[in-house]
């Protein structure tokens, strides 16, 4: 499981236009104000030996950037089947959520989320991008596509490289400090 010090991880900046949130949520830059109740969001981490499926960004926010396959929780839809959903809506290939790696906060374009982050292994399908990624792929861990999504995305890729004894590419991730990881 990967554990981050969520203590010091309040939303701080404006998912719009990246201006500092004021203490009510108001974004003193564009207006804009924004719920401070995160919505839940999935994403799944599916490594095939030392490589891991990513797929780019076709929509906002991060357009173009690269992260893992991840979507909101559809009404009262169960986390697992989220999972498995996005990754098959923006993939093609079916994928089976083996555990929780964790839950993360950051920010997406309608206001903070909460992010769970399942381990997953591919059952089938074709990979294929779809929905709102443009590309899809697997890539070693140690040569990254660019650009990287932020927030989530990169604590749990650089937790990956960490658990696996992989060098960190510190133009990628920043000297930022280790994620703990916890083998369960």
């Amino acid at each position: 499981m990967i554990l981050q010090d969520m203590s010091t991880s309040a939303f701080r900046f404006c998912v719009s236009c990246g201006g500092p949130l004021e203490a009510a949520g108001l974004c003193p830059r564009c207006g804009e104000v924004r719920r401070r109740h995160p919505a839940p969001a999935v994403a799944v981490a599916v490594l095939e030996g030392s490589e891991i499926l990513l797929v780019k960004r076709r929509y906002a926010p991060m357009v173009g950037h690269w992260g893992l396959p991840a979507g909101y929780l559809e009404g009262h839809e169960d986390p697992w089947k989220t999972a498995r959903r996005e990754a098959r809506e923006e993939t093609g290939l079916e994928i089976r959520p083996m555990r929780l790696l964790g839950a993360f906060p950051g920010g997406g374009q309608d206001g903070p989320v909460v992010l769970l982050v399942f381990a997953g292994a591919v059952e089938g399908g074709r990979l294929q991008a779809g929905d709102d990624a443009s590309e899809a792929g697997f890539f070693p861990l140690t040569r990254l596509p660019r650009p990287l999504a932020y927030g989530p995305h990169r604590v749990v890729l650089r937790a990956l490289l960490e658990q696996g004894g992989l060098p960190v590419d510190a133009t990628l991730f920043g000297p930022g400090k280790q994620a703990a990881v916890r083998q369960t």
